[in-house]
């Protein structure tokens, strides 16, 4: 479980004050850490005891709307119905506990001057507001239930808690020391073994603090639907470029829209919910780009057979003769990957584009949207650039319209560790600065690639996607005739080899360079721990 291996390399604390400043806008108290340290600590250790290290936590968890956090929210799948699992948690550090002469349905606290609630009716709001209409999961077949956890007391110490005027219900459920084995059998009735990871996603997307990947949200939406929600300026230019294609007047009326935005501002989440509208309303519309392995993932993903579906999909290089009537909308992510001119290894020379390529996207469609982030270079000969674009827009009388996306949608929404990564690697005009924890990102300082080797292999063997990556320091060579790699990357006494090159996989099932960033293979075969070749950057766990 990712909180204990936290836990044991001594950053569950710092990562968790970092978090709780970012969200509550002050500095978490002694007291609290100490309750973090110890309650979680325990809570995890009893989930790793009862066979559901899977399951995911999620801390101090508020959704909008709620009365206050809740400690802890399980979440995972349940092992009999196979819905999502959410067990909330109150976890307090009471030893001992006596009636309140004040106040009869409260009780008396050591340490504490005031009366307190019973846990579970300190618990009951929260179980209601998640259940309830207005909760963040509504609509969701969800599987409930709440427990209070006092790992410190016995049961003889906080009898009042079990009176008769207490409540009674899913959510009301105390567990003491005395009664663990009862908490570890609630955890395997309530959750399966295996399964959180997607159903803690589904349960993040809806409390907005998740958004779903590119090409899961692309294969599970197979142009009918999608699972993202598009917000703020988002929905502005999603609108503009809807209303375009819409009110156009004539088949010679064309329109172009330039929408600029770094890594994870939600410029793919724009095309897909274009593609889904117009796909829906039986308007022509392709999502082209330039990358093979983004091509290679629908193929794979998606299957060879679903000819409609793949048919909305093109590289740049396809457009070089125009279709015929031109497409009612065509949207270019990764426009920055433009080439000069369109060239095919299927073609000969002397089909090859005889203009630029960005002209033979304009010619493509009525409407033309380009999505591109000015920062990302991958390769030399990518020539793609809002100015390119716009002027080759005004050389045909085409005034385009302008965006720029600033919101973080990936990175856990970090907006630091994003500008703090463009200031590192000179993208910015600021100084590179130390890492300062927000509690969004975790960032990790490995002293050796063993060392770095080592945390990736954790993450991995612990059900993350992990992967190595590294620059063009070194080169790239071929498979060895028995399908082996040659460990191309080496680091003083550490070698290591790059992923596959070619379209076919190596030895031991190795997939190939164009699957690699997302094929669970690559993440089975992290006790070789490959490297990616192409890519450079900072490493986060």
């Amino acid at each position: 479980m990712d909180l204990l291996r936290l836990d044991q390399r001594r950053l569950l604390l710092s990562h968790l004050a970092a978090r709780w400043l970012s969200f509550k806008k002050r500095e978490v108290s002694d007291g609290e850490k100490a309750a973090w340290k110890e309650s979680l600590i325990q809570l995890a250790t009893d989930l790793v005891s009862a066979g559901r290290g899977d399951v995911r936590m999620l801390v101090e968890c508020e959704p909008e709307g709620a009365d206050a956090p809740v400690d802890v929210v399980l979440v995972g799948r349940h092992p009999e119905t196979d819905r999502e699992s959410v067990l909330l948690v109150e976890l307090k550090r009471w030893s001992s506990v006596s009636h309140s002469a004040k106040r009869p349905e409260r009780v008396e606290v050591p340490g504490y001057a005031k009366p307190k609630p019973h846990p579970s009716d300190q618990l009951q709001a929260t179980y209601d507001f998640f259940t309830g209409d207005e909760g963040p999961l509504k609509g969701m077949q969800i599987e409930y239930a709440g427990l209070s956890y006092l790992h410190n007391a016995h049961d003889s110490d906080v009898a009042p808690l079990f009176s008769a005027r207490t409540s009674t219900g899913p959510h009301a459920l105390t567990i003491t020391a005395d009664t663990r084995a009862s908490l570890l059998d609630e955890l395997r009735e309530r959750f399966a073994e295996n399964g959180s990871a997607s159903a803690a996603e589904r349960v993040l997307q809806r409390l907005a603090i998740r958004t779903t990947p590119l090409l899961t949200a692309m294969m599970s939406s197979r142009g009918e639907d999608t699972v993202f929600t598009l917000r703020g300026e988002q929905r502005r230019v999603f609108r503009d470029i809807r209303l375009a294609v819409e009110r156009l007047p004539a088949e010679e009326e064309r329109a172009v829209f330039i929408v600029e935005g770094g890594a994870g501002s939600g410029k793919s989440a724009i095309g897909l919910e274009l593609l889904q509208h117009f796909s829906a309303a039986g308007q022509s519309v392709k999502y082209a780009s330039g990358s093979r392995a983004f091509d290679a993932a629908m193929k794979k993903h998606v299957g060879y057979g679903d000819g409609e579906f793949q048919d909305r999909f093109a590289f740049f290089s396809s457009f070089i003769t125009p279709p015929q009537p031109p497409l009612d909308l065509l949207i270019c992510d990764e426009a920055h990957r433009l080439r000069a001119r369109s060239t095919s290894r299927y073609l000969p020379e002397e089909q090859w584009g005889k203009q630029p390529q960005v002209d033979d996207l304009l010619d493509a469609a009525r409407v033309t949207v380009f999505l591109l982030d000015g920062s990302q270079v991958v390769r030399p000969g990518e020539v793609g650039t809002a100015d390119l674009i716009r002027e080759a827009a005004e050389s045909r009388h085409l005034t385009p319209r302008m965006y720029e996306l600033h919101k973080q949608f990936r990175c856990g929404g970090s907006d630091r560790y994003r500008d703090w990564v463009h200031d590192l690697l000179g993208i910015s005009d600021r100084e590179p600065d130390s890492w300062i924890p927000d509690g969004l990102m975790h960032v990790e300082v490995a002293d050796s690639p063993e060392e770095l080797e080592r945390i990736i292999l954790e993450e991995s063997e612990a059900g993350a996607s992990a992967r190595m990556v590294a620059g063009f320091c070194w080169p790239w060579t071929p498979l060895r005739k028995d399908g082996t790699l040659e460990p191309d990357v080496r680091v003083g006494d550490w070698h290591r080899p790059w992923n596959v090159k070619g379209d076919k996989p190596g030895a031991n099932d190795a997939p190939p360079a164009k699957l690699w960033g997302y094929d669970a293979r690559a993440s089975a075969r992290s006790a070789a721990c490959t490297a990616r070749r192409g890519w450079s950057g900072t490493g986060a766990a």
